[in-house]
C-alpha cells in the first residue's frame, strides 16, 4: 500500500525536502498569527490526515513540547485533509485545517501552510493592500475575491484583491468592467460568479458582470442603465432569480431569470414579481430551486414584514401566508439545515437595531420568534457554520455604535437556546462581510481596514 510521511513542527518552519525512502513527503507548517498562541495551556498536540469522505485516515498525538509529530500513514485516493489540534485534557484549545489537496507522487515533498489558532476567537489574517468597505465577496478557483466597494474617502473602487487560504495573504486582484460599490455577489455552481449592482460614480455604470477564470466579463447591456439589485441567488446551476432592488432610487417588485449559458451567454427573462416592491431585501436559495424573500424597505420608505416564497414550478412569487412578528430591514436569513431560515436582527420599524430573532419554516409555512440574540445589531453579517451553528457578527448596535461583538446561534439548544456570545473581533464593523475558507476559516472583512480570521469552537 502507499504510504506517506507527515511531519508538522509545532511552531516553527517545517524541514521541507522529499523522503529519502522515496516515499511522498507532506510538510504540514503551522501558520500562527501575531499576538496568538495556539499552545497556551496545552497539554497534547494531534496530527491528522483525513480523506475525501472527511474520514481520519492516520492520527498521532504527541505532548505539546515536543518539537514536533511525525506520522507515517496509507495514501488514499482522491482530496486528502490534514488537521493539526491542541488540547488539554478533551478540550481542544486551537484548531488548524488544510484545503483539501491531493498526495504528491513518490519522492516527492508538498509543504501545506495550515492557520493555526485559539477557537472561538479573532486574530489578524492579512493587511490588505488598500483599505475598502463595501466589497462584494466571492470565492472562485480556491481564492477569495473582494470586490469594488470604496476606499477611505467614500469614492466606488473599480478593483479587487484576491486572498488566498494557502498563504494567508491578500493581493491585487482582476480589476472588475465597472467601479461598483455594495454589489449582490453569487456564487454559481460551475465555480463562476456573477456580481449585480450596486452603487457607482456615474448612473450608467450599474448593471452585471461575471468572474471567469480570474477575469470579469462585462454583462451591463442586460439590465436597465440604472438598475440596483435587491437580492440574487442561484436556484439551479447557472439560473439566477434576481428580485427586488431599485430603479432610479425607486423600490421596484420586478423579479428577473439569468440564465447563463456553458459559453457565457445570457438571457434575461421576467417572472412573477414579489407583490410588495422593496429593496434591502434578504432573498435565500432553499431546495428544490424555491427562494425565501423577507423584510426590507418599501416603496414608501416603510419597513416591510413581508414573507415571499417564490415557486419554480409557477416561476412566481407568493406571500408565505404569516408575515414576520416584526418588520426589518438590514437583517440576515441565514439557511438551517433542517431547512428553515434563520431571520435575526436588523432594523425595526422604529429604526433602532434589534435583538430578535424569527424562524420562518417554508415547508409549514410558519413564522415563530426564536431566542433572542445577545446583543441587538443592523447591517451584521451572518453564515451558517459546517455543523449548522450561524455566526453573527458586528454591524451597528442599540447605541448607533459600530460593533465588535460576535454571537453563535445554536439550534441544537432549541428555538428559544438564543444567541450565546463568542470571541469578539479587534476591530468593530458596521458593514461587515463574512467567508467561510476552504481550511474552515472563516475571514472578516469590510468596516475595518483589516481582516480577521476566526476559528469556530
Amino acid at each position: 500500500m502507499r504510504r506517506l510521511a507527515l511531519h508538522a513542527l509545532a511552531l516553527v518552519a517545517a524541514l521541507g525536502g522529499a523522503a529519502c525512502d522515496g516515499r511522498p513527503r507532506l510538510e504540514v507548517r503551522p501558520r500562527v498569527a501575531p499576538g496568538t498562541h495556539p499552545l497556551a495551556g496545552a497539554d497534547a498536540v494531534t496530527l491528522t490526515l483525513i480523506d475525501a469522505a472527511g474520514l481520519p485516515i492516520a492520527a498521532r498525538r504527541v505532548p505539546a513540547t515536543d518539537d514536533g509529530i511525525a506520522l507515517d500513514a496509507p495514501v488514499a485516493s482522491g482530496a486528502l485533509s490534514v488537521t493539526l489540534t491542541a488540547t488539554r485534557g478533551v478540550d481542544t484549545l486551537a484548531r488548524g485545517r488544510s484545503c483539501p489537496f491531493t498526495a504528491p507522487p513518490a519522492g516527492v515533498g508538498l509543504v501545506l501552510d495550515v492557520p493555526f489558532q485559539p477557537i472561538g476567537q479573532f486574530a489578524p489574517a492579512a493587511d490588505p493592500p488598500r483599505a475598502v468597505d463595501g466589497a462584494a465577496l466571492v470565492s472562485v478557483d480556491g481564492a477569495l475575491y473582494l470586490v469594488g466597494g470604496v476606499d477611505a474617502d467614500g469614492a466606488p473602487l473599480r478593483s479587487s484583491q484576491r486572498y488566498l487560504a494557502s498563504t494567508g495573504r491578500l493581493t491585487d486582484g482582476p480589476a472588475p468592467a465597472r467601479a461598483r460599490n455594495g454589489a449582490v455577489a453569487v456564487e454559481l455552481a460551475d465555480g463562476t460568479a456573477l456580481l449585480l449592482g450596486g452603487a457607482a460614480p456615474d448612473a450608467a455604470v450599474f448593471g452585471a458582470e461575471r468572474l471567469v477564470g480570474g477575469r470579469f466579463y462585462d454583462m451591463a447591456a442586460l439590465f436597465p442603465a440604472d438598475w440596483r439589485a435587491g437580492g440574487a441567488v442561484e436556484l439551479v446551476p447557472r439560473v439566477i432569480l434576481v428580485a427586488g432592488g431599485s430603479v432610479g432610487g425607486t423600490p421596484r417588485a420586478d423579479a428577473l431569470l439569468l440564465t447563463v449559458g456553458s459559453g457565457g451567454e445570457a438571457t434575461l427573462d421576467p417572472v412573477g414579481p414579489l407583490a410588495d416592491a422593496r429593496v434591502e431585501l434578504t432573498l435565500t436559495a432553499l431546495s428544490l430551486g424555491s427562494a425565501l424573500a423577507v423584510g426590507g424597505r418599501g416603496a414608501t420608505g416603510l419597513t416591510s414584514d413581508a414573507v415571499e416564497l417564490f415557486d419554480v414550478d409557477t416561476n412566481a412569487f407568493a406571500p408565505l401566508g404569516p408575515r414576520l412578528h416584526q418588520a426589518r430591514t438590514a437583517h440576515t436569513a441565514t439557511r438551517l439545515t433542517d431547512g428553515r431560515v434563520l431571520v435575526a436582527g436588523g432594523r425595526g420599524a422604529d429604526g433602532v437595531p434589534l435583538a430578535t430573532v424569527e424562524l420562518v419554516d417554508p415547508a409549514r409555512r410558519s413564522v415563530t420568534v426564536g431566542g433572542a440574540l445577545a446583543t441587538a445589531r443592523a447591517g451584521h453579517a451572518a453564515t451558517a457554520l459546517p455543523d449548522g451553528r450561524v455566526l453573527l457578527v458586528g454591524g451597528v448596535g442599540a447605541d448607533g455604535a459600530p460593533l465588535a461583538d460576535a454571537e453563535i446561534w445554536d439550534p441544537a439548544l432549541g428555538d428559544a437556546g438564543g444567541g450565546v456570545p463568542t470571541g469578539a473581533m479587534a476591530t468593530p464593523r458596521a458593514t461587515p462581510a463574512l467567508a467561510l475558507l476552504c481550511d474552515g476559516t472563516l475571514l472578516a472583512v469590510n468596516g475595518a481596514a483589516t481582516v480577521e480570521a476566526y476559528a469556530a469552537p
